[in-house]
C-alpha cells in the first residue's frame, strides 16, 4: 500500500477533504485529520513523514506563508536526499505561478518537471494516483510486465494495415478488434497505436460497456475524463437521441484535439449479441461533425457477423485468434525471465505451452504459479492453473469458496461485486465497512492477480468482476452476506432522505448513478432519473425480488419516454415488463406488450405465459420451436424442463436437465431438476446413485435461500425411489408441507407419493 503525506495550509481544508475522500483517508496521512492544531508537534509530524512513501505539497498563497508547511517541506527534502521519499509538488492556487519568489528555490530547480498546476481536485487526484501506480510498478514490476509485454501478432498488424490502406482511409472512424477472452485484444490495440500511429496519447481514455449499457453510459464515462459537463447538466428528461449523439460527438472531438484516443472495452454494447454494430454507435460514427481522426478503438468480446457489418464502412474489423506455439514459447520465456526463475529448460517450457491454450493471460498465471509454488507443485496443480486461465467457472468458484482472507471468503466479496455491478472503491469500502477495509484490499489484490476483477476509470477507481463469473454467480442464487445487505439498506435509506446533488463533495459518477438506482428501486420513475442502464438494473433487481407490480409500474412509467432512448434499451424494458405481466397472469396487457418484441424472444415470452397460465402442451410447443432452431438456447431448455417436470414426463426431461446442469453445475434450479429426473429413472446404476448423492451435496453447498427445504425433499425422494421406503419420507414431506412458504417441489413430491400409495392428495 502506498502511503501519502499531504502538506497544506488549513485554509485549503475543504479542498484537501475532497482530495482525501478520493484517495481514501487510510492511504493519506494529513495533519489536519490526525492532530488538533494546538496538540501537533514536530516529532508527531516527522513520524508521519517517515512512514510515508510520497510527499504531496499543495502550494497556495497561504501554504507558502505557513511555518508548519515550511517545516514539513524541509523534513521531506531530507528524506528525499536519502532516496526514501517521492516528492510531488502541486500549485492549487491560481494566484501563485511557477516563478513565485516564495516557492523554495530548490523546488523550482530540482522539481521543475514535477511542478504542476491543478485547481480541480478530481484532475489532481488522477495525477497523484497515476504516480502511485508508477511506484507500485517499481515495487512489483510483474504487474507492469503483465500489462505491457507483447509478443508476436505481426501478421495481424499487417492484416489491419492492409485493410486500412486498401480501403478509403478517410472514412474509417473506428477499429474493432474481437476475440475470445484472454486472447490479448487490448494489448494488440495498444501495440498498434504505439507502433503505427504517430503522436497519439500514451494511454487511452478507457470506457467499459456491457450489453445493458447504452449511449448515456458512453457519454458519462467519457465526460469523467473530459470534465466538460457537471452531472446536473445531463438533461435525460429533455434530451432526445439526436441531442445525445451530438453531446457524445462533442466529447469525442474535444479528446481528439490533443490526439487523445478512446478505448471501449465492449461486452455487447457496441457489437451487439446478434453480431451487428449498435444503432447508437452507428449514429455517432456517421454524425456530420465528427472529426476525421482514427481515434476510437473497440476491444469486443463479441465477434461481428459478416452479413451484419458489410455496409459499415466507418469501421475496420479484425478477429484475433490464439497465439501460435512459437509466440507462446517466447512469451513464456519472457515471463519466467522477469520473475527471475533460473534454469528453466526447453522441456519445461514445452510442458507448459502444450498444456495451455493460446492465451497470454494463461501464461502469466502459469509463470506466477511456478514462482509462487515451485515447479513441482505447480506441475501437480496444472489442471487448476489451466482452469483459471480458461476461466473455468466451476473451478474458480470452488477455489474462491474455499479461500478465506481474514473474516471473509473470496466468494463473499465476489458475490457483493456481482450484486452491485461496477462500483468505485470508496463506495465499496463504505459498504464493506472500515473494520474490513484491510481484508477487502487484500482480497481485491488476490482477485486482480487471478484476473477475476479489473479496474478502470480515470483514476482506476472503478472495480468490476469478470462478466462471465458475475453471471455465473448471479444464476447460482447467491445471496450477499447479511452485514453487507444491512449496510446497503442503511446507505439506501440515507440516500432516499436527501436530494440527488452531484456537487455534494466531488462530482463522482459512480456515486451519482448508485443514488439514482436506489431511488428507482424505491419506485421513483422521474424522467430526470431515466438512464436506461440504471433503470434496467433496478427493474431486474426488483423482478428477482418478486416485486412484479413495482416492475410493471416502473416500466410503464419509463416507456412514456421511449422516444428518447434507443430500440435496444426500449426492447429490454418491455421484455422485463412482459415477464412480470406473465407472472401476474395479466393476459390483456401481456398480449399488447409482447407484440413489440420480435424473434425468439417473443416466442419465449409467449411460452412463458402459457406455462404460468397452465397450458402446458402449448407452452411445450413454443419452447420446442425455439430449440429446433437454436438447440443450445439455455432459457428455452430450462423452461422446457420445467414444463416436462410439471407434466411428470421425467424420461423426456432427463437428458435436457443433465445438459443444463453440466452447463451450470452450481445453479440450484438445475441441481434440483436433474435430481428429480434422475431419481425416477428405471434401473438406477451405481453411477446414477453416486450422482444423486453428489447432487444432494451440491444443493447443501449452494447459496439458495430455500436449500434446507430442498435438501430435505431430495433426501425424502432418495428414500422413496432408491431405498424404497415410504413411511419415513411420507412423514418428512407432510411436515414440510405444513411449514409456511411451501415449495412447489415439496408439494409435488408429496402429491406423487400419495398418488402412488392410493392416498388422497394433500
Amino acid at each position: 500500500m502506498i502511503t501519502a503525506f499531504i502538506s497544506h495550509s488549513s485554509q485549503q481544508k475543504r479542498f484537501v477533504e475532497q482530495l482525501v475522500s478520493i484517495l481514501s483517508k487510510t492511504n493519506c496521512l494529513v495533519d489536519e485529520y490526525d492532530f488538533e492544531p494546538a496538540k501537533k508537534s514536530k516529532d508527531e509530524i516527522f513520524s508521519k513523514i517517515r512512514k510515508a512513501d510520497i510527499f504531496i505539497l499543495l502550494i497556495s498563497r497561504a501554504a507558502l506563508e505557513s511555518e508548519w508547511v515550511a517545516i514539513e517541506i524541509e523534513k521531506a527534502r531530507d528524506r528525499m536526499r536519502k532516496q526514501r521519499l517521492k516528492f510531488f509538488p502541486y500549485i492549487i492556487d491560481y494566484t501563485v505561478n511557477f516563478n513565485d519568489k516564495n516557492i523554495p528555490a530548490w523546488i523550482n530547480k530540482e522539481e521543475v518537471f514535477n511542478l504542476k498546476t491543478f485547481t480541480n481536485v478530481v484532475l489532481l487526484s488522477r495525477d497523484i494516483l497515476q504516480k502511485q501506480r508508477e511506484i507500485i510498478y517499481q515495487q512489483r514490476p510483474e504487474l507492469k510486465l503483465r500489462e505491457e509485454l507483447f509478443v508476436g501478432r505481426n501478421a495481424e498488424i499487417e492484416e489491419l494495415e492492409t485493410k486500412l490502406y486498401t480501403g478509403n482511409y478517410a472514412d474509417v472512424k473506428a477499429i474493432v478488434v474481437s476475440g475470445r477472452p484472454g486472447v490479448g485484444r487490448r494489448k494488440f490495440i495498444k501495440k498498434y497505436v504505439q507502433s503505427k500511429l504517430a503522436n497519439y496519447s500514451d494511454e487511452p481514455y478507457r470506457i467499459d460497456l456491457t450489453s445493458k449499457d447504452y449511449i448515456e453510459n458512453f457519454i458519462m464515462q467519457l465526460n469523467s475524463y473530459m470534465m466538460l459537463y457537471n452531472l446536473t447538466d445531463f438533461e435525460w428528461d429533455i434530451w432526445d437521441k439526436d441531442k445525445k449523439v451530438s453531446v457524445a460527438v462533442e466529447l469525442i472531438n474535444e479528446a481528439y484535439k490533443t490526439k487523445q484516443h478512446i478505448l471501449i472495452v465492449d461486452d455487447g454494447a457496441c457489437i451487439t449479441p446478434k453480431g451487428g454494430v449498435s444503432e447508437w454507435l452507428v449514429d455517432i460514427l456517421t454524425y456530420p461533425t465528427l472529426t476525421r481522426f482514427l481515434g476510437l478503438f473497440i476491444a469486443s468480446s463479441r465477434t461481428p457477423k459478416t452479413h451484419r457489418i458489410t455496409n459499415r464502412k466507418e469501421c475496420i474489423f479484425l478477429e484475433l485468434h490464439p497465439l501460435s506455439d512459437d509466440d507462446l514459447t517466447k512469451l513464456f520465456y519472457a515471463y519466467i525471465a522477469q520473475r527471475g526463475i533460473p534454469d528453466f529448460d526447453k522441456v519445461e517450457v514445452e510442458f507448459w505451452v502444450s498444456k495451455l491454450h493460446g492465451s497470454p493471460e494463461q501464461l502469466f498465471y502459469a509463470a506466477e504459479a511456478v514462482n509462487r509454488e515451485g515447479r513441482t507443485l505447480a506441475k501437480s496443480n496444472v489442471d487448476r492453473i489451466v482452469a483459471f486461465g480458461d476461466k473455468s467457472l466451476k473451478d474458480i468458484i470452488e477455489y474462491c469458496t474455499n479461500t478465506q482472507i481474514g473474516k471473509l471468503k473470496l466468494i463473499d466479496l465476489m458475490g457483493l461485486l456481482t450484486h452491485l455491478g461496477p462500483i468505485n472503491d470508496r463506495l465499496l469500502i463504505r459498504i464493506v465497512g472500515d473494520d474490513l477495509k484491510e481484508t477487502c484490499d487484500k482480497m481485491l489484490e488476490e482477485l486482480f492477480n487471478l484476473s477475476i476483477i479489473e479496474v478502470f476509470g480515470p483514476s482506476k477507481e472503478m472495480i468490476k468482476l469478470d462478466a462471465g463469473i458475475a453471471d455465473y454467480i448471479d444464476r447460482s442464487g447467491y445471496k450477499i452476506l447479511d452485514r453487507f445487505g444491512k449496510s446497503i439498506d442503511k446507505i439506501s435509506k440515507e440516500i432516499l432522505e436527501e436530494p440527488i446533488d452531484p456537487h455534494d463533495g466531488i462530482n463522482d459518477l459512480s456515486d451519482y448513478m448508485y443514488r439514482i438506482q436506489v431511488k428507482i428501486n424505491a419506485g421513483q420513475c422521474d424522467a430526470k432519473l431515466f438512464i436506461p442502464s440504471v433503470a434496467i438494473k433496478s427493474i431486474i433487481d426488483l423482478y428477482k425480488s418478486e416485486k412484479y407490480d413495482s416492475v410493471i409500474n416502473l416500466c410503464e412509467g419509463f416507456l412514456k419516454h421511449k422516444d428518447r432512448i434507443y430500440n435496444d434499451a426500449r426492447r429490454e424494458i418491455i421484455y422485463w415488463m412482459c415477464l412480470s405481466l406473465a407472472r401476474k397472469l395479466n393476459r390483456q396487457k401481456f398480449i399488447i406488450a409482447v407484440e413489440e418484441i420480435t424473434g425468439i424472444a417473443k416466442t419465449f415470452l409467449q411460452g412463458f405465459f402459457l406455462r404460468l397460465s397452465g397450458d402446458l402442451p402449448a407452452a411445450e410447443r413454443k419452447f420446442r420451436d425455439i430449440l429446433d432452431k437454436y438447440p443450445d438456447n439455455a432459457k428455452a431448455l430450462r423452461e422446457l424442463v420445467t414444463v416436462l417436470l410439471m407434466k411428470r414426463d421425467y424420461p423426456q426431461a432427463l437428458n435436457m436437465a443433465k445438459k443444463n446442469h453440466e452447463a451450470n453445475p452450481i445453479n440450484p434450479y438445475h441441481i434440483e431438476a436433474y435430481f428429480r429426473c434422475l431419481v425416477r429413472k428405471n434401473s438406477l446404476t451405481y453411477d446414477d446413485r453416486k450422482k444423486l448423492e453428489e447432487l444432494i451435496h451440491a444443493m447443501e453447498s449452494s447459496y439458495d435461500i430455500h436449500k434446507d427445504k430442498i435438501v430435505k425433499t431430495m433426501n425424502a425422494e432418495y428414500k422413496i425411489y432408491v431405498e424404497r421406503e415410504v413411511q419415513t419420507p411420507l412423514k418428512i414431506l407432510i411436515e414440510l408441507n405444513k411449514q409456511p412458504h411451501v415449495l412447489n417441489y415439496t408439494r409435488q413430491a408429496l402429491n406423487e407419493l400419495q398418488e402412488r400409495q392410493g392416498m388422497p392428495t394433500t
